[in-house]
C-alpha cells in the first residue's frame, strides 16, 4: 500500500504542478503579454540536489525562496508564487481573481 499512497501523491503533485503552469501560461496569452520563460538550476551536488527554480512572467523576474530536491517540487512552488503575486495584484486594482 505504502507504494500506491507514494504513487497518488506523486501523481496529484504533477496534476497541481500543470494546473498551476496552464493557469500561468492562460493569464499569459489572454493578457497578451510573453510567455513564462522558467529557469531552474541545481545549487547542490549530484547525489544530493538543491533545485531552485526562477520564472520572468509580465517583466517580473519571481525566484524561489526556498530549495528542494526534486526539480518538479522547485517549479510547482515557484509557479504558484507568481500565480500569488497576479492575484494579489489584480485584487489591488479591483480585477477578479484568475482562479
Amino acid at each position: 500500500m505504502q507504494g500506491f499512497d507514494s504513487f497518488t501523491t506523486t501523481l496529484s503533485c504533477l496534476l497541481v504542478y500543470h494546473w498551476y503552469k496552464n493557469l500561468l501560461q492562460e493569464y499569459s496569452q489572454t493578457s497578451g503579454i510573453q510567455l513564462p520563460i522558467y529557469s531552474t538550476i541545481n545549487e547542490g551536488e549530484q547525489h544530493a540536489p538543491k533545485f531552485r527554480s526562477t520564472v520572468l512572467v509580465d517583466g517580473l523576474q519571481i525566484q524561489s525562496n526556498r530549495i528542494f530536491s526534486h526539480r518538479k517540487e522547485a517549479e510547482q512552488y515557484v509557479v504558484k508564487l507568481a500565480l500569488d503575486y497576479i492575484v494579489l495584484k489584480f485584487k489591488n486594482k479591483g480585477v477578479p481573481n484568475i482562479y
